[in-house]
């Protein structure tokens, strides 16, 4: 049985996998499905012994049109064959940060006051897209409706969830967005089984086994932001020795 990793090595999350893996697609290579042969093709050779993978899109490059459509490629032939991978059974419709909002609060998750608006008359809110993964920053007048949410001041968590297992930190930084801070500290840390046990089970009702939970954690408690389902993981795995990436690699195994 052959595990596979797809997309580009000037990508730092598929540089540090790429050791534990038995063969490499490059995103940039040459991809084709005979869709009435149903045969995989990449750089002319049939693929036969596609049995896990591992695929991550290059956001670090600009996508030229033929690795965009590869990677699109690579999707929809996974999505047609049982091919072993993380968050194989997840759709979009139900990952979007709405629904999850809605849902880690059915289960217990304690979430901030939150509510979706072009404008807010209440004070100290921070504005998150409805859609996609741009930057959370401090609240101000919009011309589209956007995720209005009550700041939490406290310590900063993530969760990875990655199948059976579970690893957590805390990211020291003075700004609001920590993707913004280069000199932003990561620390590991511990978060109580109560609260694992309950995103293991949002993550089970959102058909995940792959990702990255955010917290924040005041006097309060840890009050529950939102899930990532392709988190970016690099800085967190050095602090735990690349425990993180090998944990990726290991746990295909078990799904």
């Amino acid at each position: 049985m052959s595990s596979y990793l797809f997309g580009q090595l000037s990508d730092p999350h598929i540089k540090v996998l790429h050791p534990y893996f038995d063969k490499y697609i490059d995103q940039a290579s040459n991809i084709e499905w005979n869709i009435t042969e149903d045969i995989l093709y990449i750089g002319g050779a049939p693929v036969t012994d596609l049995d896990y993978i591992f695929v991550r899109d290059n956001v670090f490059e600009t996508n030229t049109h033929k690795k965009y459509n590869n990677f699109y490629i690579i999707k929809d032939y996974l999505q047609c064959h049982n091919v072993t991978r993380y968050n194989k059974n997840y759709r979009y419709e139900k990952t979007t940060k709405l629904n999850n909002l809605i849902v880690a609060k059915r289960l217990g998750l304690k979430i901030p006051y939150t509510e979706v608006t072009e404008r807010s008359t209440r004070d100290n809110n921070i504005v998150k897209p409805v859609l996609g993964g741009h930057h959370t920053v401090e609240a101000n007048e919009s011309i589209y409706p956007c995720i209005i949410q009550q700041r939490i001041k406290g310590k900063n968590k993530r969760l990875y969830i990655i199948n059976n297992q579970h690893f957590a930190f805390e990211l020291v930084t003075d700004k609001l967005d920590y993707r913004e801070d280069p000199h932003t500290k990561v620390l590991v840390t511990e978060i109580d089984n109560v609260t694992v046990e309950k995103v293991k089970h949002l993550m089970h009702r959102l058909n995940l086994n792959f990702g990255a939970s955010d917290f924040m954690e005041d006097e309060e408690g840890l009050w529950y932001l939102e899930t990532n389902t392709n988190p970016m993981f690099v800085a967190f795995d050095k602090q735990v020795e690349g425990k993180l990436s090998k944990a990726i690699r290991h746990e295909l195994n078990n799904i």
